[in-house]
């Protein structure tokens, strides 16, 4: 027998849900429940801070301005989407989309990271 067909995304959900509904790891299976239960848990946790704390927003558009001086970074790097430069504490970074930047700009960071940081492409 020949069977010609094309899996779309909505295929593949399905299949995806039918193997963890039978799949023989327990586990697997807890995840239709589990996974739900946390993200309500998280959902009433937000929901608590809110009304205790009031609402705020943590983070704002064009107007958001960031000052962070050179000694407290450690390390950048850089691939063809960004460049990725550490705070001291090697678990807080920041972000800096090329998307953003003019070539020259991008040639300018790229030169004062080299000077400021160690670097790795």
């Amino acid at each position: 027998m020949h069977i010609e067909y094309e899996i779309s995304e909505q295929d593949f959900m399905n299949a995806q849900r039918l193997a963890i509904k039978n799949s023989p790891v327990l586990l697997v299976r807890l995840t239709r429940w589990v996974m739900p239960a946390f993200g309500l848990a998280g959902l009433v946790f937000i929901a608590n801070a809110t009304i205790q704390q009031g609402f705020s927003w943590r983070v704002t558009g064009p107007t958001f301005s960031s000052k962070v001086d050179w000694s407290n970074f450690w390390k950048a790097f850089e691939d063809e989407q960004s460049f990725l430069i550490y705070q001291q504490n090697r678990q807080v970074f920041n972000i800096i989309p090329k998307r953003s930047l003019s070539t020259q700009q991008i040639t300018e960071l790229r030169e004062y990271l080299a000077r400021k940081l160690p670097s790795k492409s």
